[in-house]
């Protein structure tokens, strides 16, 4: 019986910072995990970024890795330590990411702010994904009508003002 251990999510933003601050403060995405890799920052070794998985659900192979690298890239640009994430382009340091010390990373008004975002985040997933229930229940009631259906729901939800709160 084989034994797998299961994924290690890693806080790689201070990896990250390390790396760019090593680049000159600009690089690509694959020259940074290149880089981490190389120097393995936050003990990072080259199996931890490049090894791949096999989905058990779709058997893909992924990257675990990247959703560790891509969060902490996105927590990075929330607390202003690079100043952008386009696709295809490189990640920038901020003067503020050049220059942080990374012993304190994050404080907690750093750790508020990324809260904040993911929560944020959150609430427009649920909005989007309520908005489309209601849609698609609205289009199910105008069927039911239409060729006289004989069912009867059972549940409705509405959303409630939380969800069109805007920070």
């Amino acid at each position: 019986m084989a034994f797998e251990m299961s994924y290690k999510c890693w806080n790689v933003e201070k990896a990250i910072v390390l790396a760019l601050r090593e680049l000159g403060g600009t690089a690509s995405r694959k020259i940074i995990r290149q880089t981490i890799a190389t120097n393995e920052y936050a003990n990072l070794k080259y199996e931890d970024v490049y090894d791949t998985k096999v989905s058990a659900r779709t058997g893909r192979a992924y990257n675990p890795f990247l959703y560790d690298f891509n969060f902490g890239l996105k927590n990075l640009l929330t607390v202003g330590y690079i100043s952008s994430m386009e696709w295809g382009k490189e990640i920038s340091l901020t003067s503020t990411g050049r220059t942080a010390e990374l012993s304190n990373y994050p404080t907690s008004e750093q750790t508020q702010l990324v809260t904040n975002y993911w929560n944020q985040k959150t609430r427009e997933r649920v909005h989007r994904k309520l908005t489309a229930m209601q849609e698609s229940d609205d289009k199910l009631a105008d069927l039911v009508e239409k060729y006289e259906l004989q069912i009867t729901p059972i549940k409705t939800y509405t959303l409630n003002a939380y969800y069109y709160e805007q920070d």
